[in-house]
């Protein structure tokens, strides 16, 4: 018969082995947990990535768009300032158009008055040219 001492000290030894057998399933389960947590957080992060992503895209997208209507404001601004400047050409001409009409009624009092001073200059003449030729020829 097996002696005693070595039975009960391989029993302890089988308690033992058990008891480690039991240690490392639980922390198998626990290593599974841990990784299933792990599976779950790098799964959220891949889709916090895959978000971030298209944030950016859409980001380039509307800075691409921004920069096409600044580049269109800048030429519209260049057409404006070319525009503008066509007016004040346009309105230096008018007014000295203007100044030109204006003054035509008043050259035309000047030449009116000067025709009036003529005609009776020349009325006064040919009457004192007249007076004077029939006072010596009589």
């Amino acid at each position: 018969m097996p002696d005693c001492a070595s039975h009960k000290a391989v029993e302890a030894e089988i308690r033992n082995i058990k008891e480690d057998v039991v240690a490392l399933e639980t922390g198998m389960s626990n290593m599974s947990l841990f990784v299933s947590g792990l599976d779950k957080t790098l799964a959220k992060h891949d889709e916090l990535i895959k978000k971030s992503f298209e944030r950016i895209e859409k980001t380039e997208n509307l800075t691409d768009a921004i920069n096409e209507v600044t580049t269109e404001i800048r030429i519209s601004n260049k057409n404006q300032e070319k525009i503008l400047e066509a007016l004040k050409t346009s309105q230096e001409d008018h007014d000295a158009r203007l100044k030109v009409v204006e003054q035509m009624p008043a050259n035309d009092a000047l030449m009116r008055q000067k025709l009036v001073i003529t005609v009776v200059i020349t009325s006064l003449t040919s009457g004192a040219v007249g007076f004077v030729l029939s006072n010596f020829s009589r």
